[in-house]
């Protein structure tokens, strides 16, 4: 020591319970003296700190310190402070420190799970105090190293938290601390955490205030997570009723600003779809946006009721769900497809459209209500081309209005609605070209069991004019059928011919007699021109008639006979093979391509399966 400053080598305080405080220093200027002071702490419990602590020195970081630290011990810590001589007393020009902590506990807010066992290296000024863990857990969640804890505005009454804690663990403990009271940052998702597991890495940030009294609002919170090994079971999405099962290799998660965002590939019911989720907390809009490969259980497991196939082949669907403030709810559907086998129960066949197509939707509603049908579309080029509006809920489509270009309808409306007794179906035209439909008619011809629902039909048809191929013309169709979505039990068609307005078509179908089985009846003239049309050659003139029954309690087949009246046979081979069935001695062979023969009728037992027609016993005169 001079009489100018006095200097302090080194002070060493050993105490039993194995602590040991360091301290040196300097005083300069006894008159408005300015101090400088170290001292370093080693092997102290959590709990003696403050009592070695002066709190006057650095009183807001030896608060936190004593009410936010316990457990564990210091290996090591450090202080430097210099104090001026200002306005009569000395003043806190500088202060800083480290801390070297270990199998500490670490409390950042108040009533919310501590950071157990950590291990880290604390810095602190007069203004910051920092923490930077290298290792500690909080339930099943773990810190791995580059986290970091930031209290600021140490040198004023009111202090800030700014916390990036990089975590890994499970989904389970990831979505308890997000969903904590205190953050409540995924809570409006409602999903069951029980129903969610996977592995997480997670970079979550937390900027609030330091205060006992936060409140949620006053939590501003960013978070980034690699989720792995994503699996939702049974886990039902926003207001979408029914529950699907996801699983994923990988998702990206994001939350800034009381915004989610969620982005990845993921397999829903099987199908492989890219998943994009977007969701304003603040704001209650919600966005769900999905792009696959067709897949009929997804569409199920989104909620659709599809009692009948859809479109198969290769199709691309892209699916956007929407709510919106106000219980407002919007669903977008767009397929694109080619190649797809479209079916179409109402005319009775299965047909394979080998064309490029687009199935548009837009679905709507408000609370509780139905969905509203706002807009819907089917374009198969030159197949279809249908537009419409109607109403879905719960137990399926309750009403569909169609309007537009169906296959060969020109200037029609086709109506659907769906009541309590089932479907209503109605087709109004002027003009219906059925040569389309005949064409490649065998293609329809399905062996495969129909295992639809017994759901109610009511089939009504009309059109001025009935183009059946480019030379035969029917004129003032109607039909009336009956039945289920499967078949039809009672039904009439009929039209007339344009050129002489006698019947053209005459078709009956309804209950016979017998108890338990269907009666066909059907007679159409200019057989040879409708038979070639369906591909039987060789046939000009006469009249087709057909009775045939099915025994309705076996679901058997039509069984009955076939007869072709007063007609002629000419270049004919594949009727001659018909006719071989009337006589195996072979008469017939001697027909050359250009042999004409009428017959006044040929006769014949048809059974009708689900792959071909059957003929047999037949005869001619």
């Amino acid at each position: 020591a001079t009489p100018e400053k006095a200097h302090i080598e080194q002070g060493v305080l050993k105490l039993k319970s194995g602590e040991i405080s360091k301290i040196s220093g300097e005083i300069i200027d006894f008159t408005a003296p300015k101090i400088s002071l170290e001292a370093q702490a080693e092997n102290v419990l959590i709990n003696r700190l403050p009592a070695l602590w002066p709190k006057n020195l650095g009183e807001v970081s030896h608060t936190w310190v004593k009410e936010n630290l316990s457990q564990g011990k210091i290996l090591e810590a450090t202080l430097k402070m210099h104090l001026d001589w200002q306005q009569e007393k000395l003043k806190l020009s500088h202060l800083s420190g480290t801390i070297d902590v270990q199998k500490t506990n670490v409390r950042y807010m108040d009533k919310v799970p501590t950071i157990e066992g950590v291990s880290a290296h604390i810095t602190y000024t007069d203004k910051l105090f920092i923490i930077h863990p290298k290792s500690g857990h909080t339930g099943s969640l773990f810190l791995k190293d580059g986290s970091i804890l930031t209290i600021s505005k140490m040198d004023q009454k009111d202090q800030d938290m700014e916390m990036t804690l990089k975590i890994s663990g499970d989904t389970e403990g990831a979505f308890s601390l997000l969903n904590h009271p205190r953050f409540d940052l995924v809570s409006d998702l409602g999903i069951p955490l029980e129903k969610v597991s996977g592995d997480v890495d997670v970079d979550l940030t937390l900027d609030f205030p330091l205060e006992r009294a936060t409140t949620v609002d006053q939590v501003k919170a960013q978070a980034k997570a690699i989720i792995r090994q994503v699996n939702l079971k049974e886990v039902s999405f926003g207001n979408i009723n029914q529950a699907f099962s996801a699983t994923a290799e990988e998702l990206s998660v994001s939350l800034k600003d009381k915004k989610l965002y969620v982005e990845g590939h993921c397999a829903i019911e099987g199908a492989s779809a890219h998943v994009s989720l977007h969701k304003s907390f603040q704001r209650k809009v919600c966005q769900l946006t999905l792009e696959t490969e067709y897949g009929q259980k997804l569409l199920e497991g989104l909620g659709f009721d599809l009692k009948e196939k859809i479109p198969e082949g290769d199709v691309k669907i892209s699916f956007v769900y929407t709510e919106n403030p106000g219980d407002f709810q919007q669903m977008l559907f767009n397929a694109d497809f080619v190649n797809a086998t479209v079916n179409i129960p109402f005319l009775g066949i299965e047909k394979p459209l080998k064309e490029k197509g687009k199935f548009s939707s837009v679905f709507e509603k408000k609370g509780k209500s139905a969905w509203d049908i706002k807009e819907v579309l089917l374009d198969l080029g030159k197949h279809a081309h249908i537009q419409g509006q109607g109403t879905y809920s719960e137990s399926g489509l309750e009403f569909l209005e169609l309007q537009g270009k169906p296959a060969g309808v020109h200037n029609g409306k086709l109506t659907v609605r769906l009541g309590l007794q089932g479907y209503h179906v109605a087709l109004d035209a002027q003009v219906i070209d059925a040569f389309p439909l005949f064409q490649g008619w065998g293609e329809g011809l399905s062996s495969e069991s129909n295992d639809l629902p017994p759901t109610p039909v009511h089939l009504s048809i009309s059109s001025d004019s009935v183009k059946i191929s480019e030379t035969l013309v029917a004129r003032h169709l109607k039909g009336v059928f009956q039945g289920t979505l499967e078949r039809f039990d009672i039904g009439s068609l009929e039209a007339q011919d344009l050129e002489d307005q006698k019947a053209f078509l005459k078709l009956t179908l309804g209950p016979e007699k017998e108890d338990g089985k269907t009666l066909l009846k059907c007679k159409v003239r200019k057989a040879g021109e409708v038979l070639n049309i369906l591909g039987v050659e060789g046939i000009e003139k006469g009249t087709l008639v057909l009775n045939a029954t099915r025994d309705n309690a076996l679901n058997g087949d039509w069984t009955g006979r076939l007869f072709l009246k007063k007609f002629v046979a000419i270049n004919m081979p594949e009727m001659i093979k018909v006719l071989h069935l009337a006589s195996p001695l072979g008469i017939f062979e001697f027909f050359s391509d250009n042999t004409n023969l009428s017959f006044d009728e040929a006769k014949v037992d048809v059974r009708f399966e689900k792959d071909k027609i059957v003929l047999a016993e037949g005869r001619a005169s």
